[in-house]
C-alpha cells in the first residue's frame, strides 16, 4: 500500500485529547474496502471516516464510515471531524462556508463559522430519523 495521510481529529472540543476522537482519511480513493477496514481496525477509534470523490453532483465528497469491526452508515462526530479537517487543512474555509457530504443515509450539508480566520463551530444538518417496525413480533 502506498503512503496515505491519516488524521486523528478530536471533535466537539478546541482542546487536544478531549472531545470525541475520530480517524479521518482525506484521500481514500485508492483504498479497497478491505484496506479501509484494516486501517479502521488499526486506529482502533470508535469510527474512522474515509473521504472519496462524490458520485452525486450535489455533493462535494462521499464519506464511508468504519468502526474497527465493520462499515456503518453514518457517524456524526466523524462527519464533524472530517469537515473541520477539510476546512482547516485542505483550504475549504478559504473558498466556501459549507460543504455537502454524500453518505450511505443521504446528503449531509455541513457549514462552519469563521472567527478571526479560524474555524469555530461546525454544524451539520442531519437527515430526519426513520422509525422501522419491530420485526420480532
Amino acid at each position: 500500500m502506498n503512503q496515505i495521510r491519516i488524521y486523528h481529529v478530536d471533535a466537539f472540543t478546541q482542546n487536544p485529547f478531549e472531545g470525541n476522537p475520530a480517524g479521518v482519511v482525506p484521500d481514500a480513493c485508492r483504498l479497497t474496502l478491505t484496506q479501509m477496514q484494516k486501517i479502521a481496525n488499526q486506529l482502533n477509534l470508535s469510527e474512522t471516516a474515509f473521504l472519496l470523490p462524490a458520485s452525486d453532483p450535489k455533493a462535494d465528497y462521499r464519506v464511508r464510515y468504519f468502526t474497527p469491526q465493520e462499515e456503518i452508515n453514518f457517524c456524526g462526530h466523524a462527519t464533524v471531524a472530517s469537515v473541520w479537517l477539510l476546512a482547516n487543512e485542505y483550504g475549504w474555509a478559504n473558498r466556501a462556508d459549507r460543504i455537502t457530504l454524500q453518505t450511505n443515509i443521504g446528503l449531509i450539508p455541513v457549514h462552519w463559522d469563521k472567527y478571526e480566520n479560524q474555524i469555530g463551530k461546525v454544524t451539520m444538518t442531519q437527515i430526519p430519523p426513520e422509525v422501522k417496525a419491530d420485526c420480532s413480533d
